[in-house]
């Protein structure tokens, strides 16, 4: 292909832009490839959802569900670089009682962002204390809840409660991360 700028033949022109072009979209492809997890050391899961599974690394950009290509773009600073759990939307109305089961290292922060719009299940509750953190999917709130394991751990997480008005939501989402000093 020739390219004339101003008069003056451009084949390097060319040659520099579409190796620009090429860089630019292997920095985007790296960028997106994920990482793994540091802090999750097992995941088994019991849902009927293909692929969930645990990446490292989560950061605005980075998808939110297995079967949505919903993305973080205001991703609270306390939880990037976090391990998530990529969980599968459609999951949000599967009930059993074990729907992850996972193992984190010790000295980490367990954090569930869950949906606001419908209420609370049981194993959140007991086990996650609510922090002023909220994760926003699609521009709705999911409010953080968190764990904290000083030693190696295993936590069992369940589905959500049944939303018998037909109230639309989100599965929850999971993220695990060194825990801050106070």
């Amino acid at each position: 292909m020739k390219l004339m700028v101003n008069g003056i033949r451009g084949y390097g022109l060319v040659r520099m832009a579409a190796g620009a072009l090429l860089l630019g979209l292997a920095a985007a492809e790296s960028a997106d490839q994920p990482k793994p997890a540091k802090y999750i050391e097992t995941l088994k899961y019991s849902g009927p959802s293909p692929g969930v599974h645990a990446e490292g690394e989560v950061g605005n950009g980075r998808q939110i569900f297995v079967d949505r290509v919903y993305r973080h773009a205001e991703l609270p600073t306390e939880l990037l670089g976090a391990d998530q759990v990529l969980t599968a939307n459609n999951d949000k109305y599967f009930r059993p009682t074990n729907l992850l089961e996972l193992t984190v290292r010790g000295g980490t922060v367990v954090s569930v962002a869950h949906d606001d719009r419908i209420d609370r299940p049981a194993w959140l509750t007991n086990q996650f204390q609510p922090v002023d953190l909220t994760v926003l999917v699609e521009g709705r709130p999911l409010k953080v809840f968190q764990h904290r394991a000083p030693a190696p751990e295993r936590l069992i997480l369940g589905g959500d409660v049944p939303v018998a008005d037909g109230t639309s939501c989100y599965m929850y989402v999971v993220f695990v991360q060194a825990a801050r000093k106070p």
